[in-house]
């Protein structure tokens, strides 16, 4: 006859299971404290050296592309920085400790002040200083007279130059890369005598028009040259322009025109018919069509003074690095230090 008895736990068996669990509880608890009192935390004199490095780094690493450096004393320094806070303009940064124990490390942005480092005893700015030198632009000054255009030849045409025919070449200077303006002093052109008249010539310098005509309206400036003695096949002369007007480098391209105001002064200017010249010459003749030929230039030089930038060159000391030193009131050192890219000049 089977048995219908439950199988349950007796008493001693629970006693012996609740001791057993016990002693577990009681060792795991042991375990997490242990392991509690050994995490950091903000108080641990480690973590907290730490964050102040890298709060020192950070706030350095802002003042590297400083451009301007403003001040430098014992307790503050402050640079003109490009813009931090994204307003688009340049901003005032600044490192600051009062001297006073105890007292923070600020770091101030226009005007607006935030704790770097808290309990501060003594901070050391110190900079490392280059030697540079640089080089200011002060006023302009005027060149010796230089050779900016001109086609030598050879001449292998002649036009004829009269009270109702002239010849215009528009120049190309070929100024220097900094040039500003250019005043025109001299031309050197290739003239021959028409046979039986009085080789009077007269050498006009013009703006020209929008059509980039010479502009009979805006003649800058005349001179005229009666020349004897020239070879019947033509030489070269020199015509001197005292003139003040000047012309923008970069833009401005006048006409050096000759012609006579005397009939019997009629003369002849060569040109060079395949020139590889820039410009281009302009043929008229009264009562007839201006002729422009865009491969041909008169045979002339023109000499001009130019104006460029005067420069200055100075040497200063320039802020290399920047380092900076905290001693906290418990005795910590916290250093940091950053390159300052573009070396500005000492305060």
């Amino acid at each position: 006859m089977g048995s219908n008895r439950r199988h349950a736990f007796t008493l001693v068996e629970m006693v012996v299971t609740m001791g057993i669990l016990a002693l577990v509880m009681g060792a795991m608890t042991s375990i997490m404290m242990f392991t509690a009192k050994a995490m950091p935390t903000s108080f641990d004199a480690d973590v907290r050296t730490d964050s102040d490095e890298r709060t020192l780094r950070e706030a350095l690493w802002l003042l590297a592309d400083a451009k301007v450096f403003l001040t430098r004393n014992a307790g503050e320094v402050a640079f003109k920085t490009p813009d931090l806070d994204y307003d688009g303009l340049d901003d005032t940064s600044q490192l600051m400790f009062s001297g006073t124990s105890g007292d923070p490390l600020m770091m101030g942005l226009n005007g607006t002040q935030q704790t770097l480092i808290d309990d501060v005893a003594s901070v050391t700015f110190d900079v490392a200083v280059r030697e540079r030198t640089m080089t200011a632009v002060s006023g302009t000054y005027e060149t010796a007279e230089m050779l900016i255009d001109g086609w030598p030849g050879p001449m292998n045409a002649l036009r004829e130059c009269s009270i109702t025919k002239s010849l215009a070449m528009r120049l190309q200077p070929q100024l220097p890369h900094d040039a500003t303006q250019f005043r025109i002093t001299r031309a050197r052109y290739f003239v021959k005598p028409v046979s039986g008249k009085t080789c009077n010539v007269r050498m006009l310098i013009a703006d020209a028009t929008g059509a980039g005509q010479p502009d009979p309206a805006k003649v800058r400036t005349t001179a005229s040259t009666t020349h004897t003695g020239l070879l019947s096949s033509g030489q070269w002369v020199s015509q001197a322009f005292a003139s003040n007007t000047y012309w923008y480098a970069a833009t401005e391209r006048p006409f050096l025109w000759g012609d006579t105001t005397n009939m019997s002064a009629e003369f002849e200017l060569g040109v060079e018919t395949t020139a590889p010249h820039a410009g281009y010459t302009v043929y008229s003749e009264f009562g007839e069509p201006t002729v422009t030929r865009q491969f041909t230039a008169m045979v002339f030089e023109v000499y001009a003074v130019v104006r460029r930038p005067a420069t200055v060159t100075s040497t200063y000391s320039a802020a290399a690095v920047l380092h900076v030193s905290v001693v906290r009131t418990d005795g910590v050192v916290i250093r940091a230090s950053v390159p300052l890219r573009n070396q500005p000049a000492m305060p």
